[in-house]
């Protein structure tokens, strides 16, 4: 179910042509900032070198955008909430890394909880990136319901009878299991019996 959801996202993104797609995914992005950091819309050029950036790094400690060069370094910034591991900050604060927290104007101080949508944000990035470079076989041969019938062992629709080949694609009947073709699964409905709470692929002998 979330593999499909999934599908589902990537199918209607890829319909947003590249720049209206970029304003949403910077829009998104601003909603999981921290307060202190500069808007992406506000981070034309580097803080640092001044080059145009195309990929835009955060310094964690001072909410900068910089390009990758200008902010490759980690150090800790528990003052900024960002706990006790080390996390990207600009060539400029890595240098001050050593000055003393006590030092800071209250005003500098940032909750953890108001970092946290940004970490959680960098940790399912992260994963969807490590995930995005396996297989999707992989994924399809791990989570397919026991009872559906494996791929290798369907020849033709158990419907119609066609064989499934490069113009006629297998897709598997959400009720019973079994391998059918397009034309013979149009319909979508809940299929409770089997987990399937929302409208799901189901073939025509199903609905018969």
């Amino acid at each position: 179910q979330v593999l499909e959801g999934m599908a589902a996202l990537g199918s209607a993104l890829s319909t947003i042509s590249a720049p209206p797609s970029r304003v949403v995914t910077s829009w998104i992005t601003d909603q999981v900032n921290p307060i202190y950091w500069r808007p992406n819309n506000e981070c034309i050029i580097c803080t640092s070198c001044h080059v145009s950036l195309t990929t835009i790094h955060h310094c964690r400690k001072c909410g900068e955008g910089f390009c990758d060069g200008c902010s490759s370094n980690t150090a800790l910034v528990p003052e900024r909430g960002w706990g006790g591991d080390p996390v990207r900050v600009c060539d400029t604060c890595y240098r001050d890394k050593d000055q003393d927290t006590a030092l800071f104007e209250e005003s500098v101080l940032t909750d953890e909880s108001l970092v946290r949508a940004r970490q959680y944000h960098e940790v399912i990035s992260g994963t969807l990136a490590s995930v995005a470079k396996m297989p999707l076989e992989f994924f399809k041969d791990s989570t397919r319901p026991s009872y559906w019938v494996p791929d290798e062992q369907i020849k033709e629709c158990s419907v119609c009878g066609e064989l499934f080949g490069p113009r006629l694609t297998l897709h598997h009947c959400r009720a019973c299991g079994q391998g059918v073709c397009d034309p013979c699964s149009p319909t979508q409905k809940p299929v409770k019996d089997r987990g399937w709470d929302n409208p799901v692929r189901v073939c025509n002998n199903c609905l018969a």
